[in-house]
């Protein structure tokens, strides 16, 4: 038999690690549709990429549902401040707009709109993985999140690219087949940006042996 049909070849390691993806994907997807709750359900699907799926620790069932307990309040409580705010700051752009005090696109008073905007998704980007990885209050969650997302901006600027580009796949050229391939592909690739940025800002501990992430 050839090596790559064998449990220990690549074809097979290939076809092992797609499966992953695409059941972990499935989860997310469905997890997402809430909204409310695409905080935790993001951070369960990044843990598992990189547990399960790059390190072949457990299974991507056990560790994703596991994650989504340990994270779902403070994950929930993120997500609907994000989503409010966010569409605070529209809401307001909005009317800016429909109320004349705006001339045109590039008013100040836009532009501060629009970088605010921009400012909280490149935060956004940064929290699920920080939440996958530490366990802080959600004060701390996210003043993490903003120290990666600014401290390493060119990194954070990759993954919104990488994100925008999935996004449009799946939105804009075939959302039915893409829905369950382009968000896993994207978290995969991802995974190899963050963790460079998390474990140089992760800690080294002795009281916890099973530091998986470093292997």
């Amino acid at each position: 038999m050839p090596s790559f049909f064998k449990e220990e070849g690549w074809l097979f390691t290939l076809t092992d690690k797609v499966g992953e993806t695409l059941l972990a994907t499935i989860y997310c997807v469905l997890c997402c549709i809430p909204l409310v709750t695409v905080i935790p359900s993001l951070t369960s699907f990044y843990y598992v990429m990189v547990k399960c799926v790059r390190h072949d620790r457990s299974s991507v069932t056990k560790e994703f549902f596991g994650s989504m307990k340990r994270v779902f309040v403070r994950g929930l409580i993120t997500s609907i401040l994000l989503i409010l705010w966010l569409f605070g700051l529209y809401y307001n752009g909005l009317l800016l707009v429909e109320n004349g005090f705006v001339q045109n696109n590039f008013s100040p008073a836009l532009v501060l709109i629009y970088v605010l905007i921009a400012v909280t998704l490149f935060i956004a980007v940064w929290i699920p993985p920080v939440f996958s990885r530490f366990d802080m209050k959600l004060t701390g969650i996210l003043r993490m999140a903003a120290y990666v997302s600014f401290r390493y901006f060119y990194i954070t600027i990759l993954i919104a690219a990488l994100d925008l580009l999935g996004g449009f796949l799946v939105i804009r050229v075939l959302p039915v087949l893409f829905i369950f391939v382009v968000p896993g592909a994207c978290a995969y690739l991802s995974t190899y940006l963050v963790e460079r940025v998390l474990i140089k800002v992760m800690p080294e501990s002795d009281d916890n042996p099973d530091q998986w992430y470093r292997d």
